[in-house]
């Protein structure tokens, strides 16, 4: 489950940081209306310039926070919830503008996605906490045989106490076993 939810994290990071990042300015066949690039796209839903820099922004800062998800899993579902939402914003647009619901599948894909991301990661965040869990129990564990351990070394035997029980040889001039 982990490296699904991992799979989709970067399908839709990757997605919006080429769409924002690497191709603003290019025309493609989902871009609303009869627009050629993102300024055009968002002045054909009629929205201004200063509310697609700050769609902008989320966008690329939620795809980051995905990315960092990977790492850092309490993010990953406030971040495709914010993603999920800004997707769902993008459909309704297309909506508005009476596009053809091919335009509109990118944005529908990746609310999808989001959705995904969201109901999942909480399990994965649960599984890790256990593995965590686990974890630390078995490092414990291996602590305290090394404490034993420590504890059972006689420097004057140049060994272990258990060693020498097992062969039934012992120091009595040892303070311990004496």
């Amino acid at each position: 489950m982990q490296y699904f939810v991992i799979a989709l994290q970067l399908t839709v990071a990757l997605g919006i940081l080429n769409v924002w990042m690497l191709r603003p300015s290019k025309a493609t066949p989902y871009r609303g209306g009869d627009a050629k690039n993102l300024r055009e796209e968002f002045a054909a839903y009629g929205l201004p310039f200063w509310f697609m820099c700050v769609v902008g922004v989320l966008k690329v800062g939620l795809a980051i926070a995905l990315i960092a998800a990977i790492w850092i899993h309490r993010v990953a579902q406030p971040a495709a919830i914010g993603l999920g939402l800004l997707m769902l914003g993008a459909f309704v647009m297309h909506l508005k503008v009476k596009d053809p619901i091919k335009k509109a599948l990118p944005s529908i894909a990746v609310l999808a996605m989001c959705a995904a991301i969201a109901l999942f990661s909480r399990r994965v965040q649960s599984e890790y906490r256990q593995t965590q869990v686990g974890i630390q129990g078995e490092i414990e564990q291996r602590r305290d045989r090394l404490r034993q351990r420590i504890l059972d070394f006689d420097p004057d035997s140049h060994g272990y106490q258990h060693h020498q029980r097992k062969s039934g040889r012992r120091r009595a001039s040892h303070p311990r076993l004496a």
